[in-house]
């Protein structure tokens, strides 16, 4: 179950497929960020109870987020187009998420134009990265990578300028 849309997109002769996804939350609501995140767990009596249930949450939507993973990798690799995966992936760079749709001969944006250590996800001390433009290596080059700290969201947008390879 993936909420996401894709969109053939025809520039000149070319058309190229754009996939816009949001992958499954991990499920970790404000209220789990206060109970296990605090000092105080420490001293809590039901910090077991409480660390099992974020625990219990966090394994059920990465095995989610794993099939939509391998869902949204076949429809990459199905498509009779040149591709760009972008995304809320909820995931991070080392995730099975993460690696799975990479995998479908696309590359990292931030990788190749990005600098320095970038956070997408402004919560959790800012330091996670969940948010991604994943251009097809084959078709694409990546001229710029940006990333803005604005108040429209809890996620920081993303925004590449890319170019086309001649073929």
């Amino acid at each position: 179950n993936i909420s996401g849309v894709w969109a053939d997109i025809k520039i000149g002769r070319d058309t190229l497929r754009v996939f816009n996804l949001h992958l499954r939350s991990t499920g970790i609501t404000s209220a789990d960020r206060a109970d296990t995140l605090s000092p105080q767990i420490i001293d809590d009596t039901m910090a077991r109870a409480k660390l099992s249930k974020v625990a219990t949450k966090m394994m059920d939507n990465y095995r989610a987020r794993a099939l939509q993973a391998e869902n949204v990798a076949n429809e990459v690799a199905q498509s009779p187009y040149p591709v760009v995966v972008c995304g809320d992936f909820n995931d991070t760079p080392v995730s099975y998420t993460y690696n799975t749709i990479l995998s479908e001969g696309l590359m990292d944006s931030f990788v190749e134009r990005g600098r320095g250590t970038e956070y997408t996800f402004k919560g959790l001390y800012n330091l996670f990265r969940i948010d991604y433009i994943l251009p097809h290596e084959e078709y694409f080059n990546i001229k710029e990578y940006q990333s803005f700290d604005l108040d429209y969201s809890d996620h920081k947008p993303v925004v590449v300028r890319l170019g086309m390879v001649e073929k």
